[in-house]
């Protein structure tokens, strides 16, 4: 064996084989994990009610279709800000086939990140080196699955907020691959009118989604030819947002705009914690000035490089995806810091934020190759972002648990509703006026998931059976909590069966010999005094408890009794107990 053999010793053609292959099964396991994961708990947590703004789109959409009174004017009507003509067209097309169940477009929501993620991988692979896109893309999947995004994906109106970005990132990938300077005006004409009646931040994408002409695009086309689609392409966007605002009135649930200079620190404290809001930190608002920080420290190292063609088509789409997520916080907080400081807070508008982050990550990966201490910085990058995960997923999987079983609460509340129409959580389940009208129409259509309870159990509230085999329960205190909430609770079981009721009516006396159902609440509170009492292990989650609003109670003194519920045999078992309140008058 000569020298330089021994100094260059024959490449193994297996060994590399098998390394390229290991190398893209461990990126597929990464890039999958955080996705599947998401799905798991989205599969594992949703329920099928509708809830808050979900009844006005597309419930009041679904229940004008059924009357057959719905126009092209319902569509073009404004949701607060946003103007909903495609979502509603979807809404149609996705529920009315098969009833209005909620998860449907919890499921298309999650397909439509899936879509997004892919494209932010393609953009990826057309401005860096693969490794650099591999490594860059698990994170930007990471951000995009995180904890904070579980919720979002339990609310099916929540791919409108998504639709803006990623009807810009295809947007910015047809600017960087396409090579007709027409398709692209086409392309992104279509994708900016998509955004802009999808959500109210969408029509940024007119702007940010400019078509761009690269070196290397059709040589053939003449500038000529490229100001003309740089003409129509600025027509639509100007027809398009001027019939947006044509009609449009400020919503009176929103309040005005902070245009002085005394809110000007109030605006900025609410822009900061909007953006620090993506992971559970304790300070977002320091969280939102680092991030911020680092935005702008490689947005100026990425300028300094614009005289290198490439590095300039690299950075290109990150800066316009940060941009979009500047411009859309600024905008809301300008917007929405009247309603205070809290509502930065919101889960849903991390559906916003989470791309600045992407921003941030996809705009290291631009100018990373040529940074001496892009790998130290990588590092510590990467081991914050973890950090971050791992802790705010120890923190929100409780409140995610805390949010099912409300929605569980509000699931029984919707089944009741026609039963118990002045059931004070059914503004819980929906503020605006109508729900009720809504309900009737898409039940009589069986279109409304859940089913309503049968009107059978409904008649057997005034009369129901006394068990003399066994108590049906107890209803063992109804309690005025000032100002104006009672708690009521108790335990239930289905005598017989020796289980715990489905659940458990509340109710009153009117004077007139009729019994008036107030509110519905479920079992499953821990009684160990039950079981030790019957003798009976299965009776240790009868419990009950829940307050309820008096608002709507008549002003006279009322005397609450209780049902227990077998859903499954359609029957109605009268508790133990009764309590007379007598609320203070003002």
């Amino acid at each position: 064996m000569d020298a330089f053999t021994e100094l260059n010793p024959p490449m193994n053609i297996e060994n590399f084989i098998w390394n390229q292959s290991a190398r893209r099964v461990l990126f597929v396991v990464l890039i999958a994990l955080p996705i599947l994961y998401a799905l798991q708990v989205m599969l594992t947590h949703w329920v099928a009610v509708p809830w808050w703004d979900e009844w006005l789109t597309p419930g009041q959409t679904l229940a004008s279709y059924y009357q057959g009174t719905l126009r092209f004017a319902d569509l073009w009507s404004q949701h607060n800000e946003s103007r909903k003509l495609f979502p509603r067209l979807l809404y149609l097309a996705l529920y009315v086939p098969g009833g209005w169940d909620v998860r449907y477009g919890m499921i298309l929501t999650f397909l439509w990140v899936c879509v997004g993620s892919v494209g932010l991988y393609w953009i990826l692979l057309q401005t860096v080196s693969r490794s650099v896109a591999g490594c860059g893309f698990i994170l930007m999947n990471l951000l995009l699955f995180s904890p904070r995004q579980y919720e979002n994906f339990l609310f099916s109106l929540e791919g409108e907020n998504f639709t803006p970005a990623f009807a810009l990132v295809f947007a910015l990938l047809c600017n960087l691959r396409a090579k007709s300077f027409r398709t692209k005006a086409l392309v992104n004409s279509a994708l900016s009118l998509l955004s802009t009646y999808t959500c109210a931040n969408g029509m940024l994408v007119w702007l940010l989604a400019f078509p761009i002409h690269w070196e290397g695009d059709i040589a053939g086309e003449s500038s000529t030819q490229r100001r003309f689609w740089h003409i129509c392409y600025s027509l639509a966007a100007v027809i398009s947002i001027s019939f947006y605002f044509l009609g449009y009135k400020h919503p009176l649930a929103a309040p005005p705009f902070a245009l002085t200079l005394s809110q000007l620190p109030e605006v900025l404290h609410y822009f900061v914690i909007w953006i620090g809001n993506l992971f559970i930190t304790g300070a977002p608002a320091v969280t939102g000035i680092l991030i911020l920080a680092c935005f702008f420290l490689l947005t100026i190292r990425a300028i300094r490089h614009m005289a290198n063609g490439r590095l300039r088509k690299a950075s290109y789409p990150w800066l316009i995806l940060g941009c979009y997520v500047l411009i859309s916080g600024l905008v809301t907080a300008f917007g929405r810091v009247g309603f205070g400081l809290g509502v930065a807070f919101d889960v849903r508008y991390t559906a916003f934020t989470v791309f600045f982050y992407i921003a941030v990550i996809g705009l290291f990966c631009s100018v990373c190759e040529t940074w001496n201490y892009a790998r130290l910085a990588s590092s510590i990058g990467s081991a914050l972002l973890l950090g971050a995960w791992a802790y705010t997923y120890h923190k929100e999987m409780p409140e995610l648990e805390k949010s099912t079983s409300d929605r569980k609460h509000l699931e029984l509340v919707a089944k009741w509703s026609l039963a118990i129409p002045k059931n004070p959580d059914l503004t819980i389940l929906s503020p605006y006026s109508g729900t009720i009208d809504r309900i009737q129409v898409l039940s009589k259509h069986k279109a409304l998931r859940p089913r309503l309870v049968d009107p059978m159990l409904v008649e057997r509230l005034q009369k129901p059976s006394h068990s003399s085999a066994s108590v049906a329960g107890y209803l063992r205190e109804v309690l005025f909590l000032p100002p104006d909430r009672i708690r009521a609770d108790g335990w239930a079981q289905i005598p017989k069966r020796s289980v715990p009721a489905d659940c458990v009516v509340l109710g009153y006396d009117n004077g007139a010999g009729e019994w008036i159902p107030f509110g519905v609440t479920e079992t499953g509170l821990s009684r160990s005094d039950v079981p030790a009492d019957l003798h009976d292990s299965r009776l240790s989650l009868s419990g009950f408890s829940r307050t309820f609003s008096t608002v709507d109670l008549p002003p006279d003194p009322v005397t609450f009794e209780a049902r227990a519920v077998d859903l499954e045999n359609k029957d109605v078992f009268q508790l133990s107990g009764a309590f007379t309140i007598h609320r203070p008058k003002n």
